[in-house]
């Protein structure tokens, strides 16, 4: 994200700490987009936005988070300055 690369290792910092060692969520496609678990790929990274970073960042889907982000479709559920232009690679944890 290149306009905002402290939100950027934000999210990937909750996402490694948070989702990935702690919570080890099962893989399944789910319809609830806020709850952690079970979780997918593209929707790891809309809540470590949402969770660790800064909600500003995405588009809130109302209907209890009946919401499916697809990997295509990721960049659209940012908005503004917030699209990704690039991909953020953790350098430190």
């Amino acid at each position: 994200m290149k306009n905002h690369p402290k939100y950027a290792k934000k999210a990937a910092t909750y996402a490694y700490r948070h989702m990935y060692l702690k919570d080890n969520p099962s893989y399944m496609i789910t319809s609830n987009l806020y709850h952690k678990s079970p979780s997918y790929c593209s929707k790891y990274v809309y809540l470590a936005y949402w969770w660790g970073a800064t909600k500003s960042a995405l588009k809130k889907h109302k209907n209890g988070g009946q919401h499916i982000v697809t990997p295509h479709g990721l960049i659209d559920n940012f908005v503004g300055s917030f699209k990704p232009t690039r991909i953020h690679k953790i350098s430190t944890y």
